[in-house]
């Protein structure tokens, strides 16, 4: 294998690293405000129905007014999180760093293999790299990516 293959495939390994590494830094992010809205919805919605069911005043407000008020925070946090399309979002990401983590094991293997076949491979990954990144529905903000570069520079170190 030519030194240019190997240099090639090692920085696409590189960047396929990091495009994982920022993705998963933005979803650690992202599943804990997921997790609080669907349970504040869920909370919400359940405690309106009790004070409806109960008709009891809760927290000195009537049982209309806090079981109102309990509706339409939920009806609030419902809809925020069906318009942010959350969930399918959250979805292409995880979808996205299982391909990032297979084109880096795969640019990586192109280094024990001799020519023609390391050139096969790595234009194959190659096509599938430039795929993803045309398909993909889903990317982290750039501040992730600055830190998933910062992270993976010192890792080299």
């Amino acid at each position: 294998m030519t030194s240019e293959i190997a240099n090639f495939a090692r920085r696409r390994e590189r960047d396929c690293h990091i495009a994982k590494r920022a993705l998963e830094k933005w979803l650690a992010i992202l599943n804990p405000i997921r997790w609080a809205m669907v349970t504040a919805t869920t909370v919400l919605s359940a405690l309106a129905a009790a004070s409806i069911l109960g008709k009891a005043s809760l927290l000195g407000m009537r049982y209309e007014t806090f079981a109102g008020l309990c509706a339409l925070g939920s009806a609030i946090l419902s809809g925020l999180h069906t318009s942010l399309r959350c969930d399918p979002h959250q979805t292409e990401c995880r979808n996205l760093i299982a391909d990032f983590d297979g084109l880096a094991a795969g640019f990586q293997s192109v280094s024990v293999l001799e020519e023609p076949a390391s050139s096969a491979k790595l234009e194959k990954l190659e096509s599938k790299y430039e795929q993803i990144l045309y398909s993909a529905r889903a990317a982290s903000p750039a501040l992730f990516v600055r830190a998933a570069e910062k992270e993976h520079a010192s890792s080299i170190r």
